[in-house]
């Protein structure tokens, strides 16, 4: 077997399954037996926020306990903020990449107009505004200065806040 090539031996690339795959148009109906939840990207889409909701929540009730320690504090608050995140900036790519990709014949990984202006903007406002947070939480880890604090921390999250209602005015009915 010297002559095989490293993806028949099954060393083929990580990435592989992302040219590989099948459209999201071609997965299994959910009425068969071949559909499993957890195969669909709203499953994904669904832990990602649940994990970072759960990393969110364990900064916010351990920055309410006194620690001695500064290292403690940082560990599990700031580095928990910053996780947190990076989860909610995958659940937010992931529902872009949902709808860049409904009833397409081939898999996207970025843009496309997708479903409808109002979900392709809406969900890129979402990802635009997690990508903001997730600046601003990564200031959190680094010294503090009043201008580094305002410039690196609070523009971001600002910015983040406005890019997430305009998503929200994106998705509302118009006959709301």
């Amino acid at each position: 077997m010297a002559g095989e090539s490293a993806a028949a031996r099954g060393f083929a690339l990580p990435l592989g399954f992302l040219f590989s795959s099948p459209s999201l148009a071609q997965l299994p109906e959910r009425h068969t037996s071949e559909y499993r939840f957890r195969n669909t990207v709203a499953f994904w889409i669904a832990i990602s926020f649940v994990e970072g909701s759960l990393l969110f929540l364990c900064g916010a009730v351990v920055s309410m306990c006194a620690l001695g320690d500064e290292w403690m504090r940082r560990g599990l608050v700031e580095y928990a903020y910053f996780a947190g995140s990076l989860f909610f900036s995958l659940g937010a790519y992931l529902g872009f990449f949902q709808v860049i990709n409904v009833g397409n014949a081939t898999t996207r990984l970025v843009g496309c107009r997708g479903t409808s202006v109002e979900a392709y903007w809406g969900s890129l406002l979402y990802f635009l505004g997690a990508l903001c947070f997730n600046v601003a939480c990564a200031v959190g880890l680094l010294p503090h200065t009043d201008a580094l604090s305002w410039a690196a921390y609070w523009a971001p999250s600002t910015l983040g806040s406005v890019c997430f209602v305009l998503a929200a005015i994106y998705r509302v009915p118009p006959q709301f």
